[in-house]
């Protein structure tokens, strides 16, 4: 015995009208997708016949490609047929028709049941390829939301299709339909439609606002009609600018012209204008395929115009609602407004006035933002600076800010930056510096390159290495007994080992020792700095290894570590091996300050020749006094960031 329960779907009287929406319920959205499905059809005409009353017939028919059997069994009886999924996105037109392209409508299969807004049943007729199918569709219940009976086969030349019915409900009212249709249907010349036998156009079109001819510096003539459609239209696609060559349509309407995007078609704005552009004079710049104009002074000319026209058109039509929005933005920040100087606040209102005028689509609560982000700027004390910055920034720099910002917050920009430029000044100073005999050691290299352990390997970049009192005391008390006579101990650097013609540094990495259960020194990096200008001979490297034996051998380190001395000057002999291994916890590296810097632009990813022009506008003053200047903390309250030396 199955486990399988037998489960039969059935379906509410009224299952149709609540799927469906407005297009079983308002007559002009009805004829709306009546229309489309004759658009996606390949149909050139499209006759409409609308009674006066009720209970007599209206009419939709066209000469589109119409259907067969089996395809209006595949299509009609489909609930929510998926017209992309199975007819694609492009339109197929009788065999006759050549050289028209559209893109469909159809996409969520409802716009075959808009004649159940005039009655509850209706009859079709579609003929192709010799043949008609003919039935009747009445709303149902149970099994299925409607059902078709009463149904024919029989011979017909030609294609189309044809809808009827007796209308019992929203009788449609012939002025009204003809005004929205027109608006949502007259911009394609080779796409007629008949309303009791008079075809929709813009001279029965009670939305026509203006009415111009224009002439170009060519001679050109252009015709240029403004429709408002006063409904919004459920497609953006029906409306935007149409260019008519003759009779024919060129490419689809669009807010796009050219390169240039002077509307954004998801505004209500965008949605309620239809405007036609028409002339006679260019055929020899429209594409042989009549899909876009050529690219060329007369066609760069034709956009210009119509975008100066329609954007000139709407900012008078808008100048009432900025107005009102101007005053609605104020009204809503009046209080934070109010907080701010007066220049501020002065400032704040030509924001306000700027941004309306210049850009009369937004939204309010897109200026509101907008000019809460305003007000914030000016209540910082850069603010103005800001602001005069952002001013100069072109349209690609704006985008590409914001599109860090997406990511990035400006706490973690700044910090970024700040790091990257403090290591870029480093390696800039240090280059200027090191072949001047006049360079001080102690005072200048060194502070810089105590900045920099990474210029010695990206290991000694982390805060592991660090100064260390204890290793700089036994660090002094082993080159006391060694060059006891050059020792100098300058009370504002306990942490160096000055001779007289060199500064050594002492970094220590500590680690636990789980053997001993203490800290103890895994490796020392020892930097010896020699003066500006100084050539490094065999002495010096010689003297190297003496430090190194002398510190390794001392009684003073409770640890055998790794020592790593690197002996920097402005060149090196050639007489000399550069690297000396003296066994494997002990090596002498001598190098000079520019090999340093070859090989820190290498690790900064070459950002040094990137940002060329920033660095090479400064002086060498100014970017010593940049990097070893003082930093200072930043102290994080609840409301704000503030600065404490």
């Amino acid at each position: 015995m199955s486990n399988e329960y037998k489960q039969i779907t059935i379906f509410e009287e009224d299952y149709i009208q609540r799927t469906t929406g407005t297009v079983t319920q308002k007559p002009d959205n009805a004829l709306t997708e009546l229309i489309a499905n004759s658009w996606d059809a390949g149909a050139k005409l499209v006759e409409i016949t609308i009674p006066l009353k009720e209970h007599e017939k209206l009419i939709i028919q066209d000469d589109g490609i119409g259907m067969s059997e089996a395809e209006f069994s595949q299509r009609w009886l489909t609930l929510s047929y998926n017209r992309v999924k199975n007819q694609g996105i492009d339109v197929e037109f009788p065999p006759e028709v050549k050289d028209i392209k559209r893109k469909a409508y159809g996409r969520n299969g409802i716009g075959r049941h808009s004649m159940f807004c005039f009655s509850t049943s209706y009859h079709i007729d579609t003929w192709k390829n010799g043949e008609c199918f003919s039935c009747d569709v009445d709303l149902s219940s149970g099994v299925t939301p409607f059902k078709i009976y009463n149904v024919k086969k029989t011979k017909k030349e030609g294609h189309g299709t044809k809808l009827s019915t007796f209308v019992t409900q929203n009788l449609p009212d012939v002025k009204t339909i003809t005004d929205v249709l027109s608006a949502r249907y007259l911009f394609d010349p080779s796409f007629i439609v008949k309303i009791n036998n008079v075809i929709i156009d813009l001279s029965n079109h009670s939305g026509l606002q203006k009415q111009e001819e224009i002439v170009l510096s060519n001679g050109i003539k252009l015709k240029i009609y403004i429709i408002d459609s006063n409904k919004t239209a459920k497609k953006s696609v029906y409306h935007g600018i149409a260019f008519w060559v003759g009779k024919r349509l060129v490419g689809e309407p669009s807010w796009e012209l050219g390169d240039r995007m002077i509307r954004d078609g998801r505004t209500q704005m965008a949605k309620r204008y239809t405007v036609i552009v028409q002339t006679d004079d260019m055929y020899d710049d429209v594409l042989p395929d009549w899909t876009a104009f050529k690219k060329n002074d007369r066609t760069k000319e034709l956009f210009e115009k119509v975008a100066i026209y329609v954007n000139n058109y709407i900012r008078e039509i808008s100048k009432e609602k900025r107005q009102e929005t101007k005053l609605e933005i104020v009204r809503n920040r009046i209080n934070e407004i109010k907080e701010l100087n007066k220049s501020s606040q002065s400032e704040v209102a030509e924001f306000i006035d700027n941004i309306v005028e210049e850009q009369p689509d937004l939204s309010i609560e897109t200026v509101d933002l907008a000019v809460e982000t305003m007000i914030n700027i000016q209540k910082a004390r850069t603010g103005q600076d800001l602001l005069e910055k952002l001013s100069k920034f072109s349209e690609d720099d704006i985008e590409t800010l914001n599109n860090i910002l997406e990511s990035w917050n400006v706490k973690d920009i700044q910090l970024t930056l700040d790091t990257i430029d403090k290591r870029v000044l480093v390696v800039e100073a240090i280059e200027r510096l090191c072949s001047d005999r006049h360079t001080d050691e102690l005072h200048t290299l060194h502070p810089l390159v105590a900045q920099a352990k990474w210029l010695f390997g990206p290991e000694y970049d982390s805060e592991m290495y660090t100064y260390n009192k204890r290793l700089s005391t036994i660090v002094k008390e082993v080159f006391k007994s060694i060059k006891y006579k050059e020792l100098e101990e300058p009370n504002k650097r306990p942490d160096l080992v000055i001779f007289e013609e060199s500064v050594i540094a002492p970094y220590g990495f500590e680690d636990w020792n789980d053997e001993i259960s203490l800290n103890e020194y895994r490796k020392i990096l020892i930097i010896e700095l020699k003066k500006g200008f100084f050539t490094i001979e065999q002495n010096e490297i010689n003297q190297a290894m003496t430090y190194v034996n002398a510190l390794y051998n001392s009684s003073s380190l409770p640890s055998k570590p790794t020592i790593y001395a690197y002996v920097v000057g402005d060149k090196v002999s050639n007489n000399i091996s550069r690297n000396v291994k003296m066994d494997e916890t002990k090596q002498i590296c001598a190098c000079t300050y520019l090999e340093l810097v070859s090989t820190a632009k290498k690790r900064l990813f070459k950002l040094r020749e990137t940002l060329n022009e920033r660095y090479e506008k400064m002086s060498t003053e100014s970017i010593v006094d940049k990097v070893l200047k003082e930093p200072k903390q930043l102290e994080i309250t609840k409301n704000n960031l503030k600065e404490r030396d």
